[in-house]
């Protein structure tokens, strides 16, 4: 596997189930400069972060990304909100 960090801006996000509908993750939507790519963020036994509570559509983060397997998705390691929401244009 590898890891990397992608600086983008949120697009979208929406939550999921798995584990028989017992546990919830997050799915973000990151257009990096026109790379749009979703990853997925899995919540801590804790649940998930303060930082990664609260980000919001239009958010400016800077995440940091794994990928363990060719046949897995990204997985979303760390995040963290680096400018508040903002316009498409901005």
């Amino acid at each position: 596997g590898f890891k990397c960090a992608i600086v983008g801006h949120i697009e979208d996000q929406k939550t999921f189930s798995y584990q028989n509908k017992t546990k919830v993750a997050k799915k973000f939507l990151i257009d990096a400069c026109g790379f749009k790519r979703e990853f997925v963020l899995w919540p801590s036994q804790d649940g998930y972060s303060k930082e990664a509570e609260g980000i919001k559509n239009g958010s400016v983060v800077v995440a940091v990304v794994t990928k363990t397997a060719l046949d897995k998705g990204f997985s979303i390691r760390k995040i963290q909100v680096i400018r508040k929401p903002v316009s498409k244009e901005e």
